[in-house]
């Protein structure tokens, strides 16, 4: 299933994926953290051996960064809209 772009959504359609894309950014900003604070400490406890820790939050920084600039869009539509 395609996501529909914001101009082709309802105004509930605009506000239930902003809520969804909220929660998505904000968990994803938390389990970063939380990996990259575990793999810190590995890597102190472990005595300087790299862990998959390190390299996790790389890559799901970009999923969250492509969910915000898709929030950005709902944000930006739902001003236009003025919802």
């Amino acid at each position: 299933m395609a996501i529909k772009p914001p101009q082709d959504m309802s105004n509930e359609e605009l506000l239930k994926n902003e809520s969804i894309f909220k929660t998505s950014v904000t968990l994803t900003i938390i389990s970063c953290t939380f990996m990259l604070a575990v793999g810190i400490y590995l890597l102190i406890a472990k005595g300087g051996k790299i862990n998959a820790f390190l390299f996790l939050p790389v890559i799901f920084a970009a999923t969250g960064f492509t969910t915000y600039n898709s929030l950005k869009a709902i944000r930006k539509e739902k001003a236009a809209r003025n919802i």
